[in-house]
C-alpha cells in the first residue's frame, strides 16, 4: 500500500503538510521533490526555517530603502502613465490585510507532528488490512458454503445409490425365492407322481372277494402278510366315501397319506378296523403297511 494511496492526491497532500503548519510554497516545493508524504514531512522540517520570512520581504526584491517601485526612475518620477497613476491610486484607497506570520515549529513539535503523521498512516495502513482481513473472511465463509453444498449433494447421491442397492438385492432375493419355489413345487409334484404310479390309486373300485381254498392234504402255503410285496387298500373317509389303491408292503403310512393328500383329501390319522389301532403323529413315518396288518389286503378309516 503505497503512501500516495494513503494520503490522497497531490493537493490533498499539500493541505495536509499545510494543516502542520508549514506554510504553501514549502509544501507544494517538499511535494514536487520527494512526491511522498512520509519525505516531504522531513523536506519542510528541514527547510522550514528558509520560508518564515519569505511573506515579508516578497515586495522588495528589486527596491531599496522604501523607493522600491522607483529603481528604473530618474529623481524619484515614476515610469508610468495615467492609468498606472490611477491604478496605484485606487490600490492605495484599499486598505492592506498582512497575513500574520505563521509561528515556528519547534524541534519538540516538529517531532510530534510527525509522530502524529506516521500514527494516522499506521492507522490508515491497519484499516486497509482489517478491511482486506474481512473481505478474506468474506471469501472463506463463501468457499466453505459452496463446499457445504457439494458435499450435501455428494451425501444425497450416495444415499440414492444406497436406496437403489437395496431395491435391487430386494428384488434379487424375491426372484431367488421365486425360483426356489418353483423347484420345491416341481420337486414335490414329481414325487407325489412317481408315488401314485407305484400306488396306482382307482377310486372307488370295488373288492373283489377271494373264494377259499379248498382244505387239501397239500403242505401248508406261505403266510400271504409276509410273503406279499403287495397290497390292496380300501380307505373309508368321515364323508362316508370310499376308495381302493395298491400300495407296496412296505410303504410307510405317511407315504400313503401323502398320495391321499396329493388328491385332495386331508389326512391326520389312520384307524384300523380289526384290532382297532390308531396311527397318528410320528408313528405314520416308522409304520409299514404290513406292520399295520393291511397285506395283503385291508380297510384303513381316515380321519
Amino acid at each position: 500500500l503505497s503512501l500516495d494511496a494513503a494520503m490522497g492526491s497531490k493537493e490533498q497532500n499539500i493541505q495536509f503538510l499545510m494543516g502542520m503548519g508549514f506554510p504553501r510554497p514549502l509544501c507544494e516545493k517538499a511535494i514536487s521533490v520527494e512526491g511522498y508524504v512520509e519525505p516531504a514531512i522531513q523536506y519542510c522540517i528541514k527547510y522550514a526555517d528558509q520560508y518564515t520570512g519569505e511573506g515579508g520581504t516578497a515586495g522588495q526584491t528589486l527596491g531599496g530603502g522604501g523607493g522600491g517601485g522607483n529603481t528604473l526612475g530618474g529623481g524619484g518620477r515614476p515610469l508610468n502613465d495615467g492609468r498606472e497613476n490611477l491604478k496605484r491610486e485606487r490600490e492605495e484607497d484599499v486598505p492592506v490585510v498582512e497575513e500574520p506570520p505563521k509561528p515556528q515549529l519547534t524541534q519538540e513539535e516538529r517531532d510530534a507532528a510527525l509522530e502524529m503523521i506516521k500514527a494516522k498512516i499506521k492507522e490508515r495502513k491497519q484499516a486497509a488490512a482489517a478491511a482486506e482481513e474481512i473481505s478474506m473472511g468474506e471469501r472463506e465463509k463463501y468457499r466453505r458454503m459452496q463446499g457445504k453444498e457439494a458435499q450435501e449433494a455428494q451425501e444425497a447421491r450416495r444415499k440414492m445409490l444406497a436406496e437403489k442397492a437395496i431395491r435391487d438385492k430386494k428384488r434379487a432375493q424375491e426372484k431367488d425365492r421365486l425360483a426356489k419355489e418353483r423347484i420345491r413345487a416341481q420337486i414335490e409334484q414329481d414325487r407325489l407322481n412317481r408315488l401314485a404310479n407305484n400306488g396306482r390309486l382307482v377310486p372307488n373300485q370295488p373288492e373283489v372277494s377271494v373264494p377259499p381254498t379248498p382244505a387239501s392234504s397239500k403242505p401248508p402255503t406261505v403266510d400271504p402278510a409276509r410273503s406279499a410285496a403287495t397290497c390292496v387298500v380300501q380307505f373309508r373317509f368321515k364323508d362316508g366315501s370310499s376308495m381302493k389303491a395298491s400300495f407296496g408292503a412296505d410303504d410307510t403310512l405317511s407315504s400313503v397319506a401323502l398320495h391321499l393328500v396329493g388328491l385332495g383329501k386331508t389326512v391326520t390319522k389312520f384307524l384300523t378296523t380289526f384290532p382297532r389301532k390308531d396311527y397318528s403323529g410320528a408313528v405314520l413315518d416308522t409304520t409299514t403297511l404290513r406292520a399295520a396288518g393291511v397285506v395283503p389286503r385291508g380297510v384303513l378309516i381316515v380321519e
